[in-house]
């Protein structure tokens, strides 16, 4: 049987985790986002139809997703914008994993995204990147936080 102070430590590290995960998360989004036009715009340096040609056919990529929904659902909105609404949800997410609100949805949520955006570019993709998507899926299956 584990004594209240060991299980205090352990409690302390959790959310310790909980919460150093995803600020390491923003410190990625926020270090790439000089490069998010030169990726994103419609002025962007590769296009995304050839980018997409070279990412791995198996996951869902930002583009794919596009045009699901601009086909599925007849959206009018243009990828620049869509791909900023899909960060935007995204930093909500890790915002939410911050705080301890709807941790498991939001979890899930930043997994989703994180992979999203990671997949869709092989140039941003690094061994961090697997790491997060680790960590978040062990945030998403611990019981005390």
């Amino acid at each position: 049987m584990k004594s209240t102070d060991e299980l205090k430590v352990n409690l302390t590290w959790l959310i310790f985790f909980r919460i150093s995960i995803p600020l390491l998360c923003f410190v990625e989004l926020f270090s790439f986002w000089s490069d998010f036009i030169i990726f994103y715009s419609n002025n962007e340096l590769i296009k995304t139809d050839i980018v997409n040609a070279y990412t791995d056919s198996n996951s869902l990529s930002l583009f794919d997703l596009y045009n699901f929904l601009k086909i599925k659902f007849d959206l009018s909105a243009s990828y620049l914008l869509y791909v900023r609404s899909i960060i935007i949800v995204y930093c909500i997410s890790l915002l939410l994993v911050i705080l301890g609100l709807l941790t498991k949805m939001s979890t899930i949520f930043c997994i989703f995204f994180q992979l999203l955006i990671t997949k869709s570019y092989p140039e941003i993709q690094s061994g961090y990147d697997y790491f997060t998507t680790l960590c978040f899926f062990y945030i998403f299956i611990s019981q005390l936080i």
